[in-house]
């Protein structure tokens, strides 16, 4: 609740413990729940090899902030045991929502859990997923959406690797990479990675307007590298991103050949 201030959780098992045989103990809900004005907060810790929690096969998201202020969540494996062996969580990696803002997410891995990688929903604004201040996410093989973007405002996705592992090995998600949609506004995609995603780079839908998509390195998506479509869908700004390009990344040269099927799409169907 709104009394709940500047608590650290890090070095934890919590859903399921370091070693496969120990098998799944998962709780029933949230892996860890911030909730009811609960701010200032910090879940895992700041560092390289996500020495924070790990947060795996919990029936809830692995992280869920909800009404929550002013938090960060750092360095933590969402979804994967720390041996590398999947084990996601059965809702989504990171879920804010219900007017949470001011929440931080940086150097997390996010993977392999049964919803999208991080959800962002229900009002919730001002929150940042990556920054170039620190290490963004590695948000890969999700079963949903690697970022979604359900009515919320005002959001960051800044600099993460979306469809792409640390070293640059494809393990995209088994949806979009990032979906904007149901009147979404005022967000922002950039310079991020988003690559080998099974669906379209960034999708923007379904009323979503005056967000801005730009600087980010899209490629090797199954369907289009953006689509833009429904009823709504307005005033967004799309600039500066490679589509289907060959890009230098962090002194290594990858491939990335030609997007799935067209680059860039406007339509008015769904």
């Amino acid at each position: 609740d709104s009394g709940t201030i500047s608590n650290v959780g890090e070095s934890n098992f919590i859903g399921r413990e370091s070693h496969e045989t120990y098998g799944n103990r998962g709780n029933g809900g949230a892996g860890v729940r911030v909730a009811l004005g609960a701010r200032g907060n910090t879940i895992g810790v700041d560092g390289n090899f996500y020495p924070g929690n790990v947060l795996a096969q919990n029936a809830g998201a692995g992280v869920e902030l909800d009404t929550a202020n002013d938090n960060f969540v750092f360095g933590n494996r969402i979804g994967q045991l720390k041996n590398g062996t999947p084990a996601g969580n059965r809702s989504h990696g990171v879920y804010i929502h219900n007017n949470a803002s001011g929440n931080l997410l940086a150097g997390n891995l996010i993977a392999y859990n049964l919803g999208s990688g991080v959800m962002i929903a229900n009002g919730a604004h001002h929150n940042v997923i990556g920054t170039a201040g620190y290490q963004g996410n590695v948000i890969v093989r999700n079963q949903g959406v690697g970022v979604a973007l359900d009515q919320a405002h005002n959001n960051g996705v800044y600099d993460n690797r979306i469809g792409q592992t640390a070293d640059g090995r494809a393990a995209g998600n088994r949806s979009h990479g990032v979906r904007i949609y149901n009147s979404s506004s005022s967000n922002w995609v950039q310079d991020n990675i988003i690559f080998s995603n099974n669906g379209t780079g960034v999708v923007l839908d379904s009323g979503a307007r005056e967000n801005e998509v730009g600087s980010n390195i899209i490629a090797s998506n199954s369907s289009h590298g953006i689509y833009l479509h429904g009823g709504g869908t307005t005033g967004n700004i799309i600039g500066d991103n490679r589509i289907g390009t060959l890009e230098q990344v962090e002194n290594e040269l990858f491939r990335f050949g030609r997007g799935g099927i067209v680059g860039l799409v406007f339509s008015d169907f769904l």
